[in-house]
This record gives C-alpha cells, structure tokens and sequence, in this order.
C-alpha cells in the first residue's frame, strides 16, 4: 500500500502501523534473521541465516491465535519447554543448522497440540523424513522442518505431499 498509494512511509512507521494488524507484521515489514521479543515489534537482527532448506506442512484445520493465547498459561511453562535465546543466537551466528534445529522450541505448542493432535502428527513425519528439527510456527497450525540439504528436503516434500490432510510447501530461508 505504501507504494501503491506513494505515501513515503519509512520502516520504522510501518512497523509501528503494523504492529496494530498482527504480532507478525512488524517482521514481514523488516524480513531477514531476527530476534522477535514483545508481542513480535521489538526486532533485534541476528547474522544471516539464508539458504537454510525447510518443508512447511499446513494441515487443514484453522487454529485461532486468539483462543491458543486465551488459553496459554507462562506459570506452566518449564524452562526445559522454554526456547534458549542466547544459545539460538550463537548457533545461528555459527550457522550450525544441526543444533539450530534441536534447540528450536514454542511454547505454544503446550496449547494446541493437545487441542490439534494432527500438528504433532505433522511435526513428527517431518522428523522421519529426515528433518533434523520441527517446530510449530506461531500459534498454528503450520509446522516446519529444517533440513541438511535441498536434496533431503525435495524428497520429504514429495513423500508429505502425498498425505492429503495437509499442504506442504518446499521454500528456503531468507
């Protein structure tokens, strides 16, 4: 809309306009490897993380953020279930996918997996594909898989793509 319109807005000002839409904007505005904290518009850039291979998987259920949020309680969190920020950021800062793939945790999964079981379902195909972590993306119900190479990858698309009970996507990082 900013080009459309010709408005001139710089990304600070849209970021600020669209973090009233969706926790998520603020980072589609800015792109690249970031650290999101708040709500999502407090973005810290991390190293780049490009090139990375992932299969999404989006089974076809909708999950409403606002019910995962509504029920999510940080009090029954443990902090083996908490995502460790500084090890993340050194492990992308030494693009270790491995271990940037085993660390990854959401602790919205706590809420809908239980409520969506086929997003576990989902998450643990990706991992006997090959996948050398999935995580839930969000609230849900998409998850993804990190993979070792485009070859492992293609090949785990083709086989979850013939699962009808969700899309799957073949992309990489940006």
């Amino acid at each position: 809309m900013n080009l459309l319109f010709s408005l001139g807005l710089d990304n600070d000002r849209l970021r600020e306009l669209g973090k009233g839409l969706g926790a998520d904007v603020p980072y589609c505005i800015e792109g690249g490897t970031r650290l999101a904290e708040g709500t999502g518009e407090i973005l810290t850039a991390l190293p780049d993380f490009s090139g990375v291979d992932i299969v999404l998987v989006k089974p076809r259920i909708g999950v409403s953020t606002a019910w995962v949020y509504g029920n999510f309680d940080t009090g029954k969190v443990g902090d083996s279930e908490r995502p460790d920020t500084e090890l993340i950021r050194r492990v992308v800062g030494r693009r270790d996918l491995k271990a940037v793939a085993t660390a990854m945790r959401n602790v919205l999964e706590k809420v809908t997996v239980p409520e969506y079981p086929i997003v576990k379902e989902a998450k643990d195909r990706l991992l006997e594909e090959g996948a050398w972590g999935s995580m839930m993306s969000g609230s849900g119900p998409t998850v993804f898989g990190i993979f070792p190479d485009a070859a492992a990858a293609a090949e785990a698309f083709g086989r979850l793509s013939a699962d009808g009970r969700w899309q799957c996507f073949l992309t990489k990082t940006e």
